[in-house]
């Protein structure tokens, strides 16, 4: 995670996703070692910066592991840093839960009339 600078033990608000991105390209040594990173052209980078767009997912895993700038920090639409924030996390229902739904299910009755085992 970025941090301001003097406040290293508390965190400010995440920097934008292109922001995260320009400090990648940065520490890659520019746009043409980024796009070598990416397998891309160069002008792909370029782009990417100038139009402030969000990284390609597919460049993302690569980006992080070759300059070290966090998945959550250039996509955190993808990546979100909270995993009960993202859409796809689901709670496990408790035992309880799981019960009562059997229970409730047992006493329904078909439209034949016959109770459901």
């Amino acid at each position: 995670m970025l941090l301001a600078r003097g406040m290293e033990s508390e965190p400010f608000d995440l920097i934008p996703p292109h922001a995260a991105f320009a400090k990648a390209v940065e520490i890659a040594g520019g746009q043409t070692a980024m796009a070598r990173i990416c397998e891309c052209s160069q002008g792909n980078i370029w782009q990417h910066l100038n139009r402030r767009s969000l990284l390609p997912a597919h460049f993302v895993l690569k980006v992080e592991a070759a300059t070290g700038v966090s998945r959550h920090d250039l996509r955190p639409d993808i990546y979100p840093r909270d995993p009960a924030s993202s859409a796809v996390a689901t709670p496990a229902p408790c035992a309880a839960e799981g019960d009562a739904l059997i229970s409730s299910r047992q006493s329904v009755a078909t439209p034949l009339g016959t109770p459901v085992p």
